[in-house]
């Protein structure tokens, strides 16, 4: 076995023989010699060593021998030097690098009496005492303080723990308050935490003691509510999926005013489980409603008790001027109920009225008095010099009713010449200018004159028509009459829902003189309001074209084209949609007669649309604003037709009316109440829509002959000859 692995034996024996010494007579005491011999217990031994001490086991001289070798007999002697004033202690162990043996059997050297105050071990855990010949010690109390952090434990001074609770402190709050027992930090007991919701786990935190962690998200709970599902936890809360109430489980769920049990209107309950009542925004005509816009207020077509406010029917509404109880004009109380009078934008021939441009200032073409202002009526009208009731020259009183200075023979004031004669073309113009391009006189080889010679105006440098961008007059033209068509669309899409709506209403009384019909209804015309608007647009059209600066882009010879187009087309549509003739027999049923009303009245938007969105296209580009103006009818269409593509205004319309379809028409069998759209495979929402847009490009061509804009394309976004004006 490997010497560094062994344990040493302790020496086997010790024996001690000393020399005598001749004590002084004075009582002093002197060390002795003895002979310590021992017989070597292993070989392995690098040393041997003699342990001193005053008390039994315990120690506090040590003598090192080194490495003794035994003598012939195998025992191992040294010397010592002993002080006999007491008894003294000895035991022996070998050591080697690795460590050192136990210690041998103890022996005893007795020395002289003790005497008092000589016995002190020098440990202060001690109580020493001298008794007979020895000195003997005692281990004080357990737990005395021997020091600081120290106290006496079986006699012996170590270190402990701690001497106060207050020393136990380890700073985690988790495992309660420590307290010292017995020197001894013991730990305290543990705080109970507690979760602050289901959501929620107690946790501690050494630093601030109990806390909460949140679960983990998707961990089940139940938030308390009966109106959720799927309660689960998410960042420590309970949330849980809203429960969609059911209309007409018969369940008052919260936000239904009612639940009857049913999905039907008409019963004191809606189909949306909201009480029916005037303001609603659903007509019930089986509790009388002719309409309902969701409020109760009058002045916007349906008052406060849900009752039409219809211009003639003898209840003067909020916007009505007046209220005759009829629809014709020339009473007092014009077909749209407004007091007739003279600035009101409706010509009262009855009453002597020549025109009427909404206005009382003189000097527009018609004048405060709603006389025509033309020159040559007999009258003196604003601006006029004189009147002879002629448009001749040479009388005293020129064409343009001024009196005459030009072509007196006479040069003066800012005349260039004066021939004596108000004929152009002979060197000196009827506007006593030279005869030349730009002086404003259109003569012979010019075909225009703008008084200047500018490119660009309509009239180039070389008084040729310009086909370029348009004058100011020819934009008003052109503007004026398209915007005027649409207007007689509008009028025509009015006459459409009032027909249909008394029609399913049974009001044969509201549908006009006998036959009292859906279709005579519609194509009577018997308010006026259609024929109105083409008298208006034929006013404007003669106000605003010149006859010397017509346009060259977009209209036609005839600009009034479009006027018989703008109303047969918007009849058309109702046909389209109800078959013709409308042959359908009123429903009994509300739900199927306010369908049958919002989708025509829908589809009837969306045709008002295309028409005005085409002329506010048309307008800002022949404008130019904030672009180059139309320099021919290809770019016009151009630019109308990307904008109709485009426009909000128009999507928002077709969209509303895909919303009646699917809303307002649901569960209804559309085939049958929209005869017209039967055989149409795309469905009722595609079939209006389609020709509404169809019939509004139609219109938009008859006025703008010159504007090739495709209208099969524009009526469902595919060139599929599903539209051909």
């Amino acid at each position: 076995m490997d010497s560094r692995n062994r344990v040493l034996r302790a020496a086997a024996a010790l024996a001690c023989a000393c020399a005598f010494l001749v004590v002084p007579s004075e009582g002093a005491r002197a060390e002795v010699e003895y002979l310590v011999k021992w017989i070597p217990g292993d070989a392995e031994a690098d040393g041997y060593r003699v342990h001193i001490g005053n008390f039994s086991g315990s120690y506090g001289t040590t003598v090192d021998f080194g490495n003794v070798s035994p003598d012939g007999d195998g025992i191992a002697r040294r010397s010592i030097m002993i002080d006999e004033t007491r008894n003294q202690y000895l035991a022996m162990d070998a050591y080697n690098a690795f460590g050192s043996s136990p210690f041998s059997n103890q022996v005893v050297v007795q020395g002289a009496a003790c005497q008092s105050g000589e016995c002190d071990d020098g440990n202060i855990c001690t109580v020493d005492s001298c008794s007979g010949q020895s000195c003997a010690s005692f281990p004080v109390a357990d737990g005395t303080l021997c020091g600081s952090g120290l106290a006496c434990f079986a006699g012996q001074c170590e270190n402990v723990e701690c001497l106060s609770s207050s020393d136990c402190n380890d700073g985690n709050l988790c495992n309660g308050t420590e307290v010292c027992r017995n020197f001894d930090c013991r730990p305290g007991t543990p705080p109970t935490c507690e979760a602050a919701g289901q959501c929620q786990a107690p946790a501690c935190d050494p630093a601030t003691g109990c806390t909460t962690v949140n679960v983990l998200d998707g961990t089940d709970c139940n938030d308390g509510s009966s109106s959720t599902g799927d309660d689960h936890c998410s960042q420590g809360t309970c949330v849980g999926t809203p429960i969609e109430p059911l209309c007409g489980d018969g369940v008052r769920n919260p936000g239904e005013e009612c639940d009857d049990g049913n999905a039907l209107s008409g019963d004191g309950c809606s189909v949306t489980c909201r009480i029916e009542r005037c303001g609603d925004g659903i007509t019930q005509p089986t509790h009388g409603e002719w309409c309902d816009d969701g409020n109760l207020s009058s002045g916007d077509g349906c008052r406060s008790d849900c009752t039409l406010e219809l211009c003639g029917d003898g209840i003067e509404d909020i916007g009505e001027q007046c209220e005759d109880g009829n629809v014709l004009s020339g009473d007092g109380c014009s077909s749209t109920c407004r007091t007739e009078t003279c600035g009101d934008g409706v010509a009262q021939l009855e009453r002597g009225e020549e025109c009427d441009d909404t206005n009382l200032t003189n000097g527009d073409g018609c004048s405060a008095d709603c006389l025509s202002e033309v020159c040559g009526n007999d009258r003196l009208d604003f601006g006029e010099a004189c009147d002879d009731g002629n448009r001749e020259g040479g009388d005293g009183c020129t064409p343009d009713c001024a009196i005459p200075g030009c072509g007196n023979g006479l040069l003066g004031g800012e005349e260039q010449c004066d021939d004596g004669n108000a004929v152009s073309g002979d060197g000196c113009d009827a506007n006593c200018t030279e005869t030349t391009c730009g002086n404003g006189v259109v003569t012979d080889g010019e075909l225009c004159d703008d008084g200047n010679v500018e490119d660009g105006d309509g009239c180039n440098g070389s008084c040729e028509i310009d086909f370029g961008a348009q004058s100011r007059a020819q934009v008003r033209c052109i503007t004026a009459v398209n915007r005027h068509v649409a207007r007689v669309g509008k009028a025509q899409s009015r006459v459409n829902d009032r027909c249909l709506a008394a029609w399913l209403a049974g009001r044969a009384d509201r549908l006009g003189p006998d036959p009292a019909t859906l279709d005579s209804c519609l194509s009577a015309d018997w308010r006026g309001g259609v024929s109105a608007a083409q008298e208006r647009l034929a006013s404007e059209e003669a106000d605003r074209c010149l006859p010397e600066e017509p346009p060259t882009l977009a209209l036609g010879e005839d600009r009034l084209s479009g006027s018989a187009a703008a109303s047969s087309e918007a009849l058309a549509l109702m046909g389209d949609l109800l078959g013709t003739p409308a042959v359908f027999t009123p429903s009994e049923d509300s739900r199927v007669r306010l369908c049958q009303r919002q989708v025509s009245r829908r589809a009837g938007r969306v045709f008002d649309a295309f028409g005005r969105t085409a002329v506010q296209a048309k307008s800002k580009k022949l404008r130019g604003r904030g672009m180059d103006a139309a320099g021919s009818d290809e770019a016009l269409a151009i630019y109308i037709e990307t904008a109709l593509v485009e426009s909000r205004s128009l999507a928002r319309a077709s969209e509303r009316l895909a919303h009646t379809v699917s809303g307002t028409c649901a569960e209804q069998d559309l085939r049958e109440l929209f005869p017209g759209c039967a055989d149409d495979l795309s469905g009722i929402q595609v079939c209006a829509d389609r020709s509404a847009r169809c019939r509004a490009c139609t219109v938009f061509r008859a006025a703008d002959p010159l504007l090739m804009i495709d209208c099969d394309r524009l009526d469902d976004g595919q060139a599929n000859l599903t539209c051909q004006p």
